[in-house]
């Protein structure tokens, strides 16, 4: 259950309510920093990995219709077959989704013979087989590839499909947004290494990395820790704490990744481990009695604010981990 002692050495807190308060007091407005919004590594990545070919289709944006962009990308295919790999991103598709693409087709198309799908491929090998082909350009002709090839306004497919990546990247946004609580953490215990030789920090850890370090764990390791922080003295583990993190921007009863924690620290209690949950988000002000019913079980649960304030440091001291 929540430690009191080092909740009133921390903030002068006496019982549960005050820490909860504590905690509902000093939540972040978001945890999205500058590089939440676009990865701009992978996006430039992706686009100079295609740039030559994007290049080369720009010879026939300069179409005046549809049909004419379509024989034109036919010469320049079998002139530049690689071209063919920088299709997908003309429509907001990655080439490893699409490297072999089922499509529902219209219910009367010469090319099914009765099929409702076909498959198309995108890599230069199909300029070799004509039914391929065939198929690639009745796919280019139904998804609009080769009017937007003639379209007057796009002169330049390099800087199209920078815009189409960056839309692509918003996608990514929900997956950042699970390691942008990590992110800004990391500093706050990596300091704790910087300051404090006797201590390591191995973020995103697995099994591997603890037996890297000579380090056995008899606790199920069935996912990666989000920040493990070790000393070892003579060899063998002294202490050893195992660091979560979430965020909940919204409210919703979390039940079974609470659960999840309070079986987490079970386990690693009985290897003489610590656990803490680094959480945060305007989610929990409508999840109260959820955040109250966690520090029943969990010793430790710290927000952004008060990792801040020094909390981190604060609690290794209390553990005896750092002087």
């Amino acid at each position: 259950m929540a430690d009191m002692d080092f909740y009133r050495q921390l903030s002068g807190f006496h019982s549960r309510e005050e820490v909860v308060d504590g905690f509902l007091d000093t939540l972040a407005a978001t945890n999205r920093a500058y590089d939440y919004y676009v990865d701009w590594d992978k996006v430039k990545a992706n686009i100079n990995g295609i740039r030559t070919e994007l290049n080369i289709l720009n010879t026939i944006t300069s179409s005046k219709t549809p049909n004419e962009a379509e024989e034109k990308f036919l010469e320049l295919a079998h002139k530049y077959p690689e071209v063919i790999e920088a299709l997908p991103v003309l429509i907001a598709c990655r080439l490893k989704d699409l490297q072999q693409f089922v499509c529902l087709l219209p219910f009367q198309n010469s090319l099914t013979n009765g099929d409702s799908t076909v498959t198309i491929r995108f890599d230069k090998e199909v300029v070799q087989d004509h039914t391929q082909m065939d198929r690639l350009c009745e796919f280019c002709r139904g998804v609009g590839i080769f009017d937007l090839l003639s379209y007057r306004d796009v002169h330049d497919l390099v800087e199209y499909s920078l815009g189409v990546e960056v839309g692509m990247d918003t996608n990514a946004r929900k997956n950042r947004s699970g390691t942008a609580m990590q992110d800004a953490l990391e500093p706050h215990v990596m300091s704790l290494a910087n300051n404090n030789p006797d201590i390591a920090v191995i973020s995103q850890c697995t099994r591997r990395d603890l037996a890297k370090r000579g380090v056995s764990a008899s606790f199920p390791i069935d996912r990666t820790m989000d920040f493990v922080v070790l000393k070892c003295d003579n060899g063998s583990v002294s202490f050893g704490m195992d660091i979560e993190t979430n965020y909940f921007g919204t409210t919703g009863s979390k039940p079974d990744i609470i659960n999840s924690y309070i079986e987490r620290q079970r386990q690693l209690q009985q290897e003489g481990w610590s656990f803490l949950l680094v959480t945060d988000g305007g989610g929990w002000k409508g999840m109260r009695s959820t955040l109250e019913e966690a520090l029943v079980d969990l010793d430790y649960v710290l927000n952004l604010h008060q990792v801040k304030q020094g909390a981190l440091a604060a609690l290794l001291r209390h553990l005896k981990a750092i002087t």
